[in-house]
């Protein structure tokens, strides 16, 4: 509870701070120096806010939902890297280690790849190496990544398995289970009337990402 109370006042901190600078400086500037400022300092405030109010949610759905997590926020995200990979602050002076998964409030996100004192790395489930261990309904697959899309692979033809079936982590291996993926889009059959592919739609959007929270 302190953590949180001291990213609360942190932000707060900023956006008085934001507004202090700004009344003070305007008293000895021009016209044009002013709405410059002025401009600026509207901007500075209203991400505060924005922030500030992203910061408040994520801890009521921690609250709500009775979460046991560590919650974070995008610290990086290269451009050119940008469906693989970002960097959170959290690392291991946080408790942090690999395997942990990576959630917002509408699923997952991805996995800890790596972890340093004081940030991670995220490997997004849109990652072209990804494998994660699935469950649906009574069935379990393989989640990958082919084709820019995301599949489910490994089912066999009588796994009971329909559009719009919801798709959780297994459990199986060192990933915690029951984590919410997104829900099946499209179902493929071989030519050979075996194997079945699935197409997910994931829960999460991934370009919109800011704070979140990792569990193990």
């Amino acid at each position: 509870m302190m953590k949180k109370n001291k990213e609360y006042i942190i932000l707060l901190f900023l956006f008085l701070l934001g507004i202090f600078i700004f009344n003070i400086n305007t008293f000895s500037l021009n016209d044009y120096q002013e709405k410059t400022l002025n401009s600026l300092s509207n901007i500075y405030c209203e991400n505060i806010k924005k922030d500030y109010e992203e910061l408040l949610k994520a801890n009521q759905f921690l609250i709500t939902n009775n979460i046991n997590a560590i919650l974070t926020k995008v610290k990086f995200r290269n451009i050119y890297n940008y469906k693989n990979s970002l960097t959170v602050y959290k690392g291991s002076k946080d408790n942090i280690v690999k395997g942990m998964l990576v959630l917002d409030e509408n699923g997952l996100v991805g996995i800890i790849d790596k972890v340093y004192k004081n940030n991670s790395e995220v490997k997004l489930i849109t990652n072209k190496d990804i494998n994660i261990s699935v469950k649906i309904n009574n069935s379990y697959g393989i989640l990958k990544l082919r084709d820019g899309k995301i599949i489910v692979t490994d089912l066999t033809l009588y796994d009971e398995i329909n559009v719009d079936d919801e798709v959780y982590t297994s459990g199986i291996g060192n990933l915690l289970g029951n984590i919410f993926i997104g829900k099946v889009k499209n179902i493929d059959i071989d030519k050979n009337n075996i194997e079945k592919t699935l197409e997910i739609s994931l829960g999460s959007n991934l370009n919109n990402l800011n704070y979140l929270y990792v569990v193990g």
